[in-house]
């Protein structure tokens, strides 16, 4: 199963990625090295000064400078060139040969919201290409002359990240609606649902804890801070395999005899998570589950003569039929720790837990993988791996008790 889980979460970021690599745009990076007022020089790299080059920086400003009222922009392509504009007046002939060999490209938008932009492949004593871009902002409000102009790279990046990410989440979200029903109870799904519903408080609900789900509703998961750890928390608990939720299976348990020829004497262990008292020694100390039995409607049998198709994941039926319900058992396991020690048996757990004393115990029933504790009118079964031995140690604990 985890096999399945891994291979549908690296199929979705092979979608993502590719989605992100087919929307990646070109782009021509650039610096600001002057402003004067509504002028400004800015410097490209030598290898930026080609057609196809100089046309991508011209739709970026075009598209940076949209809502801007006036702007004149000269493109070099040497930085010690595009800050020679700082004293243009006073240029010696060396500087202003240098000055107009390295500028290639000029962008301007007039008040009218007309772009323009030539570009000058070989300096301003070569041709000139002009491009005309037509805007369809068209505004008389005098915006700030001082607005910064870098290149967008960054904010695209971001937005093409979010946007994939958010993708990532819907097919996410469609696979758990999808897989719902069927593996709403293992642990990789738990932490999917965590992953892809947690900023819904799906997880709180399900843990029983009602009043988290409906904050978590309203504030998208305590601000994410809650979701994150929720998240981490279900990821941890899927890698040890270790389910938070209590995981419903069919479960018949089979009773047996409680024999104890095996144990003669009682071990002594080191007890998990209990702190003992006094002169109290821990016998038995393992994880193990609360089991709660329930009889339930798993499904319905119909007869007749009516007839039944499933249209979009729906089952329509025609005709005269007749539909009977199907009841099986049901288990709903709360994982815990289940110990025992001289004086009582312990078992801590989300659900199902109690701490009670030898001589409280009423009435014992063996299993093949656990064991019934009756307590007065109370009844708990708790299934763990070594239940033979914890039944043959609780036997010695009792029949020491009754001498």
């Amino acid at each position: 199963m985890r096999k399945q889980f891994f291979g549908i979460f690296s199929l979705l970021l092979l979608i993502s990625a590719e989605l992100f690599s087919q929307n990646k745009k070109d782009f021509v990076p650039y610096n600001v090295v002057v402003t004067q007022g509504n002028y400004r020089t800015v410097a490209v790299s030598k290898e930026n000064r080609t057609r196809e080059k100089l046309l991508l920086l011209g739709n970026e400003l075009e598209e940076q400078n949209k809502n801007t009222y006036q702007i004149y922009i000269l493109v070099f392509d040497d930085e010690k060139a595009a800050k020679l504009y700082s004293k243009i007046d006073n240029l010696s002939a060396s500087e202003h040969n240098f000055y107009a060999e390295h500028y290639i490209a000029t962008y301007w938008k007039s008040p009218s919201a007309r772009h323009d932009f030539t570009i000058m492949l070989d300096g301003m004593n070569g041709s000139i290409e002009k491009i005309d871009y037509k805007d369809s902002i068209k505004t008389n409000d005098s915006e700030s002359s001082e607005t910064k102009y870098e290149a967008t790279a960054t904010d695209d990046t971001i937005g093409k990240m979010v946007s994939t990410i958010f993708f990532l989440w819907i097919v996410g979200l469609i696979v758990v609606l999808c897989l719902w029903k069927k593996f709403r109870y293992k642990v990789w799904f738990e932490f999917f649902v965590a992953l892809f519903l947690g900023f819904f408080g799906v997880q709180k609900f399900r843990e029983k804890k009602i009043g988290l789900g409906v904050l978590y509703i309203f504030t998208a998961g305590c601000f994410y801070i809650g979701w994150f750890i929720d998240v981490i928390r279900y990821f941890i608990a899927a890698i040890r395999n270790k389910p938070i939720l209590p995981v419903e299976t069919t479960y018949t348990p089979k009773q047996e005899l409680i024999t104890f020829d095996d144990v003669s004497e009682l071990p002594v262990v080191q007890p998990l998570g209990l702190i003992l008292q006094g002169s109290e020694v821990c016998h038995f100390s393992e994880n193990a589950n609360y089991v709660e039995i329930k009889n339930v409607v798993v499904g319905r049998r119909t007869s007749g003569g009516g007839r039944s198709t499933r249209i979009f994941g729906i089952r329509v039926s025609a005709g005269s039929a007749y539909s009977q319900s199907v009841r099986d058992n049901i288990a709903i396991k709360t994982p815990g720790t289940f110990l025992i020690t001289s004086q009582r048996v312990v078992f801590s757990g989300m659900k199902g837990a109690f701490n009670k004393k030898l001589s409280d115990i009423t009435a014992l029933t063996g299993y093949d993988d656990g064991i019934g504790f009756q307590f007065n009118d109370k009844h708990f079964v708790i299934q763990m791996e070594n239940a033979p031995l914890a039944q043959a140690v609780l036997s010695l604990l009792l029949s020491a008790s009754q001498n």
